[in-house]
């Protein structure tokens, strides 16, 4: 047998063999992704180590953020740069605060992340900050 050298992002399925003075062909397929993949403020995916070119692993996003998309291993590489597929949740519109000023600049405010215009009228103050 000979060792088969495949293209990148492909992998020797069988070697180069000589039978009877005549070579029996080898083959590459497409190679697995053999590391996890690791997402920007996403979870573990050890358990998509060794995945198949093709096959999809799952991704499962931190608190705060959710999943755009899932990855899909082709030829040995995962698809998506780590840092588009979890995206910060935002909150909506602020509700109603008594006494406030500066809330409706804070509509669509990233989860985990304060409030900077937030403040009270002359005489109140913020019983905590206003945080998404």
């Amino acid at each position: 047998t000979c060792p088969l050298s495949c293209e990148e992002g492909f992998a020797p399925l069988r070697d180069l063999a000589c039978d009877m003075g005549e070579f029996m062909d080898g083959d590459c397929v497409p190679a697995p992704c053999r590391s996890a993949p690791w997402v920007v403020n996403g979870g573990d995916h050890t358990a998509c180590a060794g995945s198949p070119s093709g096959s999809r692993c799952k991704v499962r996003c931190n608190p705060g953020f959710s999943k755009i998309r899932d990855l899909t291993c082709s030829n040995g590489r995962w698809n998506e740069p780590p840092d588009g597929v979890c995206q910060a949740l935002s909150c909506g519109d602020v509700p109603h605060i008594e006494q406030s000023v500066g809330v409706a600049e804070c509509s669509g405010l990233e989860s985990g992340k304060s409030c900077r215009t937030f403040s009270c009228r002359p005489g109140y103050r913020p019983s905590e900050p206003l945080r998404c």
